[in-house]
């Protein structure tokens, strides 16, 4: 093994730059170069030098020759004894490290050397789709991610199409229009879910702020930014806009009739009544408060008896219900002698608490399909 000067040079100057404990070694790597023959295959030359305590430099032959690579979390992608490296790079995050080292045994002695390099550039293409408000619940929503990665070619400015196994980790900015300072983050680690949106600290601002502008009956749009990313960083890949419009007069009555229908299916099932059959609920009238975003709903609700109304039970009572089917209560105002007497055998006080009750209408106060922006990150 032959040393030209300027190598014997550089080793002298390794070792006499590594202080007293230099000395001690007295083998070390003398050359190590990495060169990559594409993004998914290293190739790694190494020699090994002697350095006596009296005397010239030497080369040497190590006993045991181990080559290592390693990802940007120091998790291992190769050991082996080269000189070809065999990379995952399709698994690798953009520009990720990584660190290649080699190690030779002399004896007792082990001496290694390492070398980082980078993988390839990629790029992340997300198309998004977002429901909101979902089951039309402002609280509620749900999303579906599609992704793609391309990475460039190695050597030429040109991207190429690569399977992409890991998870896209990001998270959605939710955020009326103008007022991204008081965003909602909602993280995510599945290309697919749904979000609640209160579960977060800034939905009290969010929804208040929404309900004002719903209040003057304005047409609200709401923005999700989505930020993704193939590694720990993550950048803005797409933005998608959702219109939203306070519910019609016509809209609010089909939910009022649900809610009814509802209500009553369960004071029948706290009193008891198995026979359905004749089963009747009637709305006498209604109204919505804005403010606390309630319905006050005039309910009768008959069941049993003749065909002809003969020994029918009635009951008329005043339901009320948020528009989310949340925190509803029937109080009895008046009933027939029959219906009273059940009433108060069974359930005694005046007033019902009711389970949560479904919305029906779905999407009603969304007035124009998703319109999302997508862009290309990670290069």
């Amino acid at each position: 093994m032959q040393y030209t000067r300027t190598g014997w040079l550089a080793l002298w100057l390794l070792l006499l730059g590594s202080g007293g404990c230099t000395w001690d070694a007295e083998y070390v790597v003398a050359r190590f170069e990495v060169t990559p023959v594409n993004w998914d295959t290293l190739r790694v030359a190494v020699t090994f030098g002697h350095l006596p305590r009296f005397g010239k430099p030497q080369g040497a032959e190590p006993e045991q020759v181990e080559v290592f690579a390693f990802d940007g979390a120091y998790d291992t992608l190769y050991a082996g004894q080269g000189p070809l490296i065999p990379i995952p790079d399709a698994r690798l995050a953009s520009r990720e490290q990584v660190l290649v080292e080699v190690c030779g045994t002399f004896g007792r002695q082990r001496v290694c050397e390492q070398q980082a390099l980078t993988a390839s550039p990629k790029r992340l293409h997300v198309r998004p789709e977002i429901t909101y408000p979902e089951r039309g619940r402002l609280e509620q929503g749900r999303y579906a991610f599609e992704a793609e990665v391309e990475r460039q070619t190695f050597g030429a400015d040109v991207w190429e199409p690569i399977p992409w196994t890991r998870p896209v980790r990001g998270h959605l900015l939710a955020y009326l229009d103008g007022q991204r300072e008081q965003a909602i983050r909602i993280p995510f680690t599945r290309p697919e879910g749904r979000f609640d949106l209160t579960r977060y600290p800034a939905y009290r601002d969010y929804r208040y702020a929404l309900d004002t502008r719903l209040l003057d009956e304005e047409e609200v749009v709401i923005r999700f930014d989505v930020w993704a990313g193939l590694g720990e960083e993550v950048e803005p890949v797409a933005s998608v806009e959702k219109h939203i419009r306070p519910k019609t007069r016509a809209e609010r009555t089909y939910d009022v009739a649900s809610f009814a229908e509802q209500a009553a299916t369960q004071i029948l099932d706290r009193l008891g009544v198995e026979e359905r059959r004749r089963v009747r609920a009637y709305i006498d009238g209604w109204e919505y408060n804005k403010l606390n975003r309630r319905y006050r709903i005039e309910v009768e609700v008959q069941w049993g008896g003749s065909a002809f109304g003969r020994g029918r039970y009635r009951l008329n009572g005043l339901l009320e219900v948020g528009e989310d089917g949340q925190d509803g209560r029937f109080t009895v105002l008046r009933s027939n002698r029959r219906a009273e007497h059940r009433w108060e055998e069974v359930l005694k006080a005046p007033v019902l608490a009711l389970d949560p009750m479904v919305l029906e209408v779905e999407d009603v106060m969304e007035t124009t399909p998703e319109a999302g922006a997508g862009a290309a990150v990670g290069r």
